[in-house]
């Protein structure tokens, strides 16, 4: 027999003791896992917490005549089996915390949900810090609406993942395909949205594309469009090019050549241009006015946010500014909340509301 097959088999007599409540088990098995279930509540818990919240986890594997324990079947190890079980008993103590202490407990959150939190921050910090203001938001309503049914785990997990595809959807409805990349055809379109705005690896792409039909494009085709797209990446932008006739160009009555049209090059493209430019100018300029107007501290939060080089992260902002990290996503959220107030109530945005609906 194996050094494995033997731990486990002193594992499932063990927890057979505990279960019948054999003199001297429950002894046994809590020296024996202490050190784990010790390392799970510091991982989540501050210091001055954690003596208390260790002693919470044994009297939970202890409730219902040791409800929790009867659950190991065996099949895989105790090992695994408990750190899946203090992974679901501490989760839930930090939902239950939400009812107790809100900011002890999203402090606590933030720790026990470290490892699908964090990964947002590679994809960006404004989506690390957006998923947490929507968690934070209306008193943790999405924390607080687990209705108990499965994983807590489980179901933070799935509404990190809608709120970060409700973001991403959100921000692609803004996205507009470069010029180069809208005169090409549409397979290669779609591929630069699923590498440039979904994060789609090359290699998956025969999995994600379908064409209008539903059929899978034939790998050729796929590696036929990226080449095409890598060059049209690749080529310099030159001015557009201009159709010249072959016969003498025409001149004015002075002898002088004139200018020639720039046929690939639509006017309505250069107007909506300048549209937005306009529309972007007036913008910034009413953004400006709002910024000027906000509390100091709003005013302190915008400037380490988003006029420091580099980038500060929350936590950063939380310690130049003296406050709790916590308290930094609250102020993000009123920062947003008086600008949009500001532009809304600003007079030029009025007087345009007012302007369309004249016409």
């Amino acid at each position: 027999m194996s050094r494995r097959d033997r731990d486990m088999n002193n594992d499932r007599a063990l927890v057979d003791a505990v279960v019948r409540e054999v003199p001297g088990a429950w002894e046994d098995f809590v020296r024996r896992f202490s050190d784990s279930v010790y390392s799970f509540c510091s991982s989540i818990f501050t210091e001055a917490e954690l003596e208390a919240e260790y002693l919470n986890v044994f009297r939970s594997l202890r409730e219902k005549e040791f409800a929790v324990l009867r659950a190991f079947d065996g099949r895989a190890s105790f090992a695994t089996f408990l750190t899946v079980q203090l992974r679901d008993l501490l989760a839930r103590r930090v939902l239950a915390l939400f009812k107790e202490d809100p900011r002890r407990a999203w402090d606590a959150f933030q720790r026990c949900f470290k490892e699908m939190l964090d990964p947002l921050k590679k994809r960006g910090e404004d989506l690390h810090q957006d998923v947490c203001v929507l968690l934070i938001e209306n008193n943790y309503r999405r924390i607080l609406s687990f209705d108990g049914r499965g994983s807590f785990s489980g179901y933070i997990r799935r509404v990190i993942d809608r709120l970060c595809l409700d973001l991403r959807r959100s921000s692609e409805g803004r996205r507009r395909l470069p010029e180069p990349i809208l005169r090409l055809p549409r397979l290669e379109q779609e591929i630069y949205r699923q590498l440039n705005w979904k994060g789609c690896r090359e290699k998956d792409l025969a999995d994600v594309l379908r064409d209008e039909a539903g059929n899978c494009y034939a790998t050729t085709r796929i590696a036929q469009a990226l080449a095409e797209l890598r060059h049209t990446a690749l080529r310099p932008r030159d001015p557009p090019v201009r159709e010249i006739s072959l016969t003498s160009p025409e001149e004015d009555d002075e002898g002088r050549q004139l200018e020639l049209v720039d046929l690939s090059y639509a006017p309505e493209t250069a107007l909506l241009e300048a549209e937005e430019m306009r529309s972007e100018e007036r913008h910034n300029a009413r953004l400006e006015n709002a910024l000027v107007h906000l509390p100091a501290e709003h005013a302190l939060y915008v400037r380490l946010r988003f006029f420091s080089e580099p980038e500060k992260s929350p936590r950063e902002i939380a310690r130049l500014m003296g406050r709790a990290e916590r308290e930094i996503y609250r102020i993000r959220q009123q920062v947003i909340a008086r600008l949009k107030t500001a532009l809304k109530n600003d007079p030029a945005v009025k007087n345009a509301d007012l302007s369309v609906q004249e016409k």
